[in-house]
């Protein structure tokens, strides 16, 4: 929806549409292939080195488009010495979510809180500790190897 949503520059539109639909694609197929990971670990490396290698070529070609965009917005503001002001207007297609009609204050908190689940909660969950130690003498480090 952000795609279809951009003010910009028209071929820009089906461009970044594009790129959106790309990473969603590479995300459900890691998610995928992390799931059968350990059914063929040599074709799942495979596959993740080719996801890697999409999401790094599309967020670098979408960078460089969104590159004029950010040059000309420092322009303006070297020029009058502040950045375009677009207004107090909500979007008038997406502009009228709960998100919009919330205080900035709870949206940062909201985002706060997402932010330390994601990063810092939900790692901590994915550790095995149940799991007794087993002779460090007979561990063979490889990605199946427990964290702790």
């Amino acid at each position: 929806p952000a795609s279809l949503a951009n003010d910009g520059v028209f071929f820009l539109k089906p461009l970044f549409l594009l790129a959106c639909a790309l990473l969603i694609g590479t995300g459900v197929w890691g998610l995928e292939t992390n799931k059968r990971y350990f059914e063929n670990e040599a074709r799942a490396e495979k596959h993740l080195f080719i996801q890697y290698t999409v999401v790094t070529i599309v967020n670098s070609f979408a960078a460089f488009l969104e590159t004029p965009q950010i040059i000309n917005a420092f322009k303006s503001k070297t020029a009058d010495g502040t950045f375009r002001d677009y207004g107090d207007e909500p979007h008038k297609v997406f502009g009228h979510t709960l998100y919009d009609a919330l205080p900035e204050k709870v949206g940062m908190t909201i985002f706060l809180g997402f932010t330390i689940a994601v990063w810092f909660i939900w790692p901590l969950l994915l550790l095995d500790l149940k799991k007794p130690r087993q002779n460090e003498e007979n561990d063979t480090v490889s990605e199946a190897t427990r964290l702790l």
